[in-house]
């Protein structure tokens, strides 16, 4: 008997070591994916056309992103920025607008300035939580059309949006979602 139980013992050992590697990776895996942002772009209106890199690109300010009654002042020039930076790495003149404008406005000024491009992004969602002690991420979308200033047409458009990890120990907040979708949905219109 004691010959089996021995056995017995060293088999529950080694599955039990087994099962706790098993643990110690699927928490691992939890950590990692916990900690992990995600990025997505939905195209909404695709054109096979292609921007030209000599174009000019007028860039208008959207309107402060808000969520329930928490109004986030200076959103707008932010996302201006960010788009702006994306388009920066393509085209060779771009402007951002110094206010907020309706599109109408924006096409004027665009018209105005001689651009070839209107770009006018839309925060649609924009939520800054303290995601390290509520467990409840930040969320971006943003909205974003490329018009042509000559024909009044739109070439493209698409909705960027991005979910911080559930543990980012203070240091995401919704326009650090932006930069990695919106270069990647800049660069598919060149």
């Amino acid at each position: 008997m004691a010959v089996s139980f021995s056995r017995v013992h060293n088999l529950v050992c080694v599955e039990g070591k087994s099962a706790m590697q098993k643990i110690i990776a699927l928490l691992l895996l939890f950590f990692v994916f916990g900690c992990a942002d995600s990025h997505r772009v939905s195209p909404i209106n695709a054109s096979s056309e292609r921007l030209l890199k000599s174009g000019f690109a007028y860039i208008a300010v959207p309107r402060d992103g808000q969520y329930g009654a928490t109004n986030y002042a200076g959103s707008g020039q932010t996302v201006a920025q960010i788009v702006a930076s994306a388009f920066a790495k393509h085209i060779d003149r771009f402007e951002i607008g110094r206010t907020l404008e309706q599109p109408d406005a924006a096409m004027a000024t665009a018209q105005e300035l001689g651009a070839t491009y209107l770009v006018v992004p839309v925060i649609v969602h924009w939520e800054d939580r303290a995601t390290e002690w509520s467990g409840i991420s930040d969320k971006v979308e943003v909205r974003i059309t490329v018009r042509d200033v000559a024909s009044d047409r739109t070439l493209a458009s698409a909705v960027v949006s991005g979910n911080s990890g559930l543990w980012t120990f203070g240091g995401d907040h919704p326009q650090d979602l932006l930069p990695e979708p919106m270069d990647s949905y800049v660069d598919s219109l060149f």
